[in-house]
């Protein structure tokens, strides 16, 4: 395992392209076999995105990479989680997940906070371990204020419902989680505000969190199957870069200018490949044909954000 940010990155890429065969794309029929894999791969890397990288090629599906990208994502956001714990950020409600949208709120109570609302939409929120919700602490200066609190899945108080499977990635629950006078320790309260200082930051850190675990599913697809060796050239430069730039600061102008260019790139391989999927076997064309739309989800705000940067530089 190697700590030097400057060598990091081609030190994972050989290793991603020596990788044996057979220890690519391992099975995972549920969420139980992901987890499996889970915590025994990719240990030996320091830094998330190293992680979601070298998880994506393990996962025999786009789903499974998906949500590797998703957990070491919010392991980025929280350095000091469990390996083992399945996280999910919890955020989003009925009216849309805008600060003004959030109706969840946490009130001081019994040396500590009681936490009343309803999350909807919650990627994983079936599998997770932990929550992490945004919540309400009231209206001051014309602006809800937000802090983030995390929560336990075994807390007194809180109700998971599964919501229905998604047309693509059903593998990944989703779910609402009700909070009726949940008891949160004070300590469990995130001391810095909760929008500008987690929630804005993770939607970039997000993206390349799970664009780089679809780069590493991407790169043993393509040793798998003997696709040319000029995608195995461009995904091997993109994994580079998304190494490079999840190790930025995810709201600097600058990362979003960049990343602007390495999404770019990447909806540009996404169509490049489209024809060698028939270069698979059926089950893997279909699964990946299925649940390719996930990688557009989140399209439109990211481009807004991206508008927003350009207009910053004047370009």
């Amino acid at each position: 395992m190697l700590n030097d940010d400057t060598g990091t990155a081609t030190y994972l890429l050989h290793a991603l392209l020596t990788c044996p065969l057979k220890e690519i794309a391992r099975p995972m029929d549920d969420f139980d076999a992901w987890r499996n894999v889970r915590e025994t791969a990719g240990q030996d890397w320091a830094q998330p995105i190293e992680r979601c990288v070298w998880g994506g090629l393990q996962c025999d599906r786009l789903a499974w990479a998906f949500f590797t990208g998703y957990q070491e994502a919010i392991r980025s956001l929280f350095p000091v989680l469990p390996s083992t714990t399945i996280c999910a950020m919890a955020i989003t409600e009925a009216g849309g997940n805008h600060p003004r949208d959030i109706q969840t709120f946490i009130v001081p109570a019994d040396h500590g906070y009681r936490l009343n609302g309803e999350k909807r939409f919650i990627t994983g929120g079936t599998h997770a371990d932990r929550l992490f919700v945004a919540a309400s602490t009231g209206i001051k200066d014309g602006l809800n204020w937000i802090r983030m609190v995390r929560v336990d899945r075994n807390a007194a108080g809180l109700t998971v419902v599964s919501m229905p499977p998604l047309p693509f990635i059903p593998e990944i629950a989703h779910g609402a989680v009700l909070f009726k006078d949940v008891f949160v320790p004070s300590e469990q309260v995130m001391e810095e505000d909760g929008y500008t200082g987690m929630i804005k930051p993770f939607r970039t850190i997000e993206d390349l969190h799970v664009t780089g675990a679809v780069l590493g599913y991407l790169l043993g697809i393509a040793r798998r199957f003997g696709w040319p060796a000029e995608i195995v050239e461009q995904v091997s430069l993109l994994i580079v870069a998304v190494c490079a730039l999840a190790r930025q600061d995810p709201m600097s102008p600058a990362t979003h200018v960049a990343a602007g260019g390495l999404f770019r790139q990447f909806e540009a391989l996404i169509e490049m490949i489209d024809p060698l999927w028939a270069r698979t076997d059926p089950e893997t064309a279909r699964r990946w044909e299925r649940d390719k739309p996930v990688l557009t989800v989140a399209d439109r705000a990211r481009k807004a954000r991206l508008e927003a940067t350009r207009s910053h530089y004047g370009i």
